[in-house]
């Protein structure tokens, strides 16, 4: 892909989400090395478990919960900069996107990131000093907002560059009932893993991972059960068009 053949509005939003992307990444504190090396594992456990959407337009991926997991653990901002990095590597060494794509998606989940940082602080806020219906509220306002900025971002850059309507570029890259159920699931893991992250530790990584996989084979098996379901109609069809 070549940024300079982009149309005018798609390009003004790809430098507008890099500079905001690159504000987003600045954070007042690091994390220790040993703290973030963990945090490092479990952002890339979630980027290998990754798969196209039904649509073929879009990806979907398990690293929703890993990141919603830092950002209620971590403080403010630390999450951002080593999930961004992660995120970056994954797409352009794995998924083997174009840089114009790759830096976009590392911008967009900057700023995703922040945006869920405050909704989680705000959820805090909200209902302080109640236990587990504190942590639900935050985790349930941080989701929200992690899937609303991320999807705003992607349908606006492929409506934008594609000059499509942006409820077909909604439709053909998100719009799938299983895809929200995948994320109603990821999230209730990720409360599950909040709860258990006191006692369990790094141990839980390997729980993380586990759920991953079994989050991406779901998807991966619903996909093949969609094309099998579209195929012989396809058959049937070009059959028809040869005898007549």
């Amino acid at each position: 892909m070549n940024l300079l053949r982009l149309p005018r509005g798609a390009l003004a939003l790809w430098v507008v989400a890099l500079g905001a992307g690159a504000l987003a990444v600045a954070s007042p504190s690091v994390a220790a090395p040993a703290v973030l090396a963990v945090w490092v594992v479990a952002f890339a456990m979630g980027e290998v478990f990754w798969l196209p959407t039904y649509g073929r337009r879009g990806t979907i991926s398990t690293a929703m919960m890993p990141h919603l997991a830092a950002v209620a653990l971590l403080p403010a901002g630390q999450a951002v900069a080593p999930a961004v990095c992660v995120a970056l590597l994954a797409d352009l060494a794995m998924q083997r996107k174009p840089a114009v794509k790759a830096l976009y998606n590392a911008a967009l989940l900057a700023i995703t990131l922040r945006a869920a940082g405050w909704a989680w602080a705000a959820g805090v806020a909200a209902v302080p000093h109640a236990g587990v219906m504190t942590a639900a509220l935050g985790l349930a306002c941080a989701a929200l907002a992690y899937w609303s900025v991320n999807r705003a971002g992607v349908v606006a850059i492929i409506s934008l560059a594609e000059g499509v309507s942006p409820w077909r570029a909604w439709r053909e890259n998100f719009g799938f009932l299983y895809e929200a159920l995948v994320h109603g699931v990821e999230v209730v893991v990720t409360g599950i893993l909040l709860a258990a992250w006191p006692r369990v530790g790094v141990a839980g990584l390997a729980a993380l991972a586990l759920v991953c996989f079994f989050c991406n084979d779901a998807y991966r098996r619903r996909n093949r059960l969609e094309r099998l379901r579209v195929s012989p109609r396809a058959g049937r069809s070009s059959g028809r068009a040869r005898a007549a």
